[in-house]
């Protein structure tokens, strides 16, 4: 598959091939096709129709891809579910709503992807065997998901660890929030991660929160995610549960404030907001 890009001009030392690691897209290349026209070679996994949706910005090309779920074209992409959730109907994802209420949905909320030990060896941690359980069956044991050998995990920003908040989501209300006991962290398309928190970027809006209109629609105070009228997004960092696969105790992330670099890697330990998804994978 390929795709066009009209009003276009390569920079000499832009990356011309990407092999990739996740996704229906296992390699891209681009090249200089007219002098003002680029065109942008997808290989795919396999042969089917899907949707591509390309966005340039000045020292970069973003595209997505995904195969269509069957939903008329003439439908929107995000509806809201009035339970406090939103479906995406290119991806086939469910993802949870923020508030400005207080709550455990809170926009404002911070939590660390890890603890630190007290003792020696000093290693990242989880507070709790729920916890630690939790990050390791979605990490398949990434590192930090482990509690702790000797003295016990402290937070050192946060009001809790990811996974303890996604704990108490799939508990909310006795049946899970909304209904659902299978709410996990989003990936993201770095180390081998799908793109879902990514897919949520929006570098067509002018302003901050870089994210698209139905998760940031009537944020005003007190207002709760099960009202349809109510979606707030941070502008601000969001953790993921892909961890980085060059350094230790790093893992991936999206900040919606920045048009620029959105995916970037920070250290555990640190407070970052968090949105939970389910479906996929």
């Amino acid at each position: 598959m390929y795709v066009d890009l009209n009003d276009t001009k390569l920079t000499p030392g832009m990356r011309r091939q990407m092999p990739l690691t996740a996704g229906p897209v296992t390699q891209i290349r681009v090249g200089q096709f007219t002098r003002t026209q680029a065109r942008v070679v997808l290989d795919l996994t396999e042969p089917a129709p899907y949707t591509v949706e390309a966005q340039r910005e000045p020292f970069r090309i973003l595209l997505r891809v995904w195969k269509p779920t069957g939903r008329a074209s003439d439908e929107p992409r995000f509806v809201d579910n009035g339970d406090g959730t939103i479906a995406d109907g290119h991806t086939g994802l469910m993802w949870e709503k923020k508030d400005d209420a207080g709550s455990m949905h809170d926009m404002d909320n911070l939590y660390a992807w890890t603890g630190s030990c007290t003792e020696p060896p000093y290693d990242f941690c989880q507070p709790s065997a729920e916890a630690a359980a939790v990050c390791t069956a979605q990490t398949g044991g990434a590192y930090g998901c482990e509690e702790c050998s000797s003295g016990t995990c402290e937070l050192l920003e946060g009001a809790g660890t990811i996974w303890e908040w996604l704990v108490q989501l799939n508990a909310e209300g006795g049946t899970g929030f909304a209904g659902y006991r299978d709410w996990r962290l989003p990936e993201v398309n770095r180390d081998g991660g799908a793109m879902e928190l990514d897919s949520l970027v929006d570098l067509s809006q002018a302003s901050a929160p870089h994210t698209f209109d139905e998760f940031k629609t009537a944020c005003t105070p007190a207002c709760v995610v099960t009202d349809s009228h109510c979606s707030c997004t941070a502008a601000a960092d969001h953790w993921s549960a892909t961890t980085g696969a060059s350094f230790r105790g790093f893992a991936w992330g999206v900040h919606f404030r920045y048009r620029d670099v959105y995916v970037y890697d920070s250290v555990q330990t640190n407070g970052h907001h968090v949105r939970a998804v389910r479906g996929g994978l």
